[in-house]
């Protein structure tokens, strides 16, 4: 059995425990808020909660969700949490500022996110495009400009001549190619000995 102790003790622990879990940060989810206002622009005022549905503009904590075919140009500058495009959508930022915190989700032909303007831009931690879905002057934003197109150099290629051979002209053959160095050695002694004889007769 707990002596009182023991219980007051652990009557204190169980109320800190519940004290620390009621001043915890609330977890934030993204809650979904579907775009019901046609074609018109998408303002961050109180006058235009009419345009969502549930009844409230998206904000840092929400999922901005068109699903509609419909051409809505961003009126201000906006933060949410997530958005998701499908159904034919075009959104256009114009010269505003879209942050998304979370994942910017194209889905279904003809659903385009256009970022237009000047200094339009949007800022979010993943894009994914699937099939259908386009985006829009994505890689040429602000004041970006290319060079100008130029061809590219046209190079003449090398000409190989052939090598032209001179023509090898058989020679007759002298009849002492296969004679070996005794041979020749032999066929000069006889004749120098021939020519002492001749030298000694003629004395």
């Amino acid at each position: 059995m707990l002596s009182a102790n023991r219980v007051r003790f652990a009557r204190f622990v169980l109320l800190v425990s519940v004290l620390m879990e009621s001043n915890a940060a609330p977890q934030l989810y993204a809650l979904p808020r579907t775009w019901i206002g046609g074609n018109v622009n998408w303002n961050e005022t109180a006058g235009a909660d009419a345009n969502w549905n549930p009844n409230t503009e998206p904000d840092v904590a929400d999922e901005a969700i068109f699903n509609t075919a419909n051409s809505v140009n961003l009126g201000t500058n906006n933060s949410i949490q997530a958005m998701t495009m499908s159904g034919g959508i075009d959104l256009l930022t114009n010269d505003f500022d879209l942050t998304v915190d979370g994942l910017v989700q194209l889905n279904g032909a003809s659903t385009t996110l256009i970022i237009g303007g000047a200094a339009g831009s949007i800022n979010a931690d993943n894009v994914t495009i699937n099939s259908g879905g386009n985006v829009g002057n994505a890689i040429s934003v602000g004041d970006t400009t290319c060079a100008p197109w130029s061809p590219e150099p046209v190079y003449d290629e090398p000409v190989y001549e052939e090598p032209v051979y001179e023509e090898v002209v058989a020679l007759p053959s002298t009849g002492v190619g296969g004679v070996d160095a005794s041979a020749i050695f032999a066929l000069v002694s006889a004749a120098g000995a021939a020519a002492a004889s001749f030298g000694l007769r003629r004395r």
